[in-house]
């Protein structure tokens, strides 16, 4: 099957072909972690959980070329076990959030996304009741949003979301022309004043907390990083001298760089020089752990 694979990465011209033996590595380090083989498509917890795996000793570039070429693997024996393409006119509703998923996984978009949008398009089922999906029409789409604005009292973003999730199903998945404008009634933007700590506050929480979870609290703070993001930090990314944070795959998979406040630096130092020490005791004993 991986001899297969291979070849249908050789036939994509969007992929570099120097990436081509890594792909087919990564899926084979795969199996082999669950012991099965590459015949039968992995439940989407155990590819979570081999990624998770690999972030203990990999790079995060690394992680995220596995989780690609699993994705793109995973595809590839959908595609397999159909005898023949997968049509709207022809099938149910599971066959249509089945593919939903793997074109979602082939675009390589967000697994929260994937989350998201296939919530949504069950919700839109539900709305629909027996109409089965080849029946759809853009009449459907618009009752829908409107019904999640009068009926749902949904927030305008939570109304966008659903859009977006609904979209992509018609445009990608059922070959549903959308170019018409999108009527619906629109839910009403709630401006809401946000809230904000003081400073005694702020000092007041840092004050409770000690150790790793103080300076990452810290870090998440005075960065303004989003937690995924502050976990993901690596030696590499920081900049003491410049008083820099480099931000690698943040959201919408872009890097960006972050101002580094000076009074962490003495923290962050301390920390290094202890992460350091704990490296070279394993690295004598040929262990292999996360250092974070």
């Amino acid at each position: 099957m991986l001899s297969e694979f291979q070849e249908a990465l050789d036939a994509d011209k969007s992929l570099n072909f120097k990436h081509v033996p890594h792909y087919i590595r990564w899926v084979r380090e795969c199996y082999n972690f669950f012991r099965k083989p590459p015949t039968e498509r992995l439940p989407l917890d155990q590819t979570r959980l081999f990624l998770t795996h690999l972030e203990k000793s990999r790079e995060n570039w690394q992680v995220k070329q596995a989780e690609q070429a699993l994705r793109r693997f995973d595809f590839f024996l959908a595609k397999k076990s159909s005898s023949s393409p997968t049509k709207a006119d022809n099938v149910g509703w599971e066959d249509i959030l089945v593919k939903t998923r793997d074109v979602l996984r082939l675009k390589q978009m967000a697994l929260n996304t994937e989350k998201t949008y296939l919530s949504w398009i069950r919700r839109f089922q539900r709305y629909l009741g027996a109409k089965p999906p080849q029946d759809l029409s853009f009449e459907d789409m618009r009752r829908f949003l409107s019904h999640l604005a009068v009926e749902g009292e949904v927030a305008s973003s939570t109304q966008n979301q659903a859009l977006n999730a609904i979209l992509f199903l018609y445009r990608h998945i059922l070959d549903i022309d959308t170019g018409e404008e999108i009527d619906a009634v629109r839910a009403q933007k709630r401006r809401r004043l946000p809230v904000v700590l003081s400073n005694s506050e702020i000092q007041s929480v840092f004050s409770a907390m000690e150790g790793t979870p103080c300076l990452m609290a810290m870090l998440t703070y005075g960065c303004g990083l989003r937690l995924r993001e502050c976990l993901n930090l690596r030696i590499k990314d920081l900049d003491l001298e410049r008083s820099m944070v480099i931000v690698r795959s943040g959201k919408g998979d872009k890097d960006r760089r972050t101002v580094l406040p000076s009074r962490l630096h003495d923290a962050l130092e301390n920390h290094l020089s202890a992460v350091r020490l704990l490296f070279e005791s394993d690295r004598k004993q040929n262990l292999n752990p996360d250092y974070s």
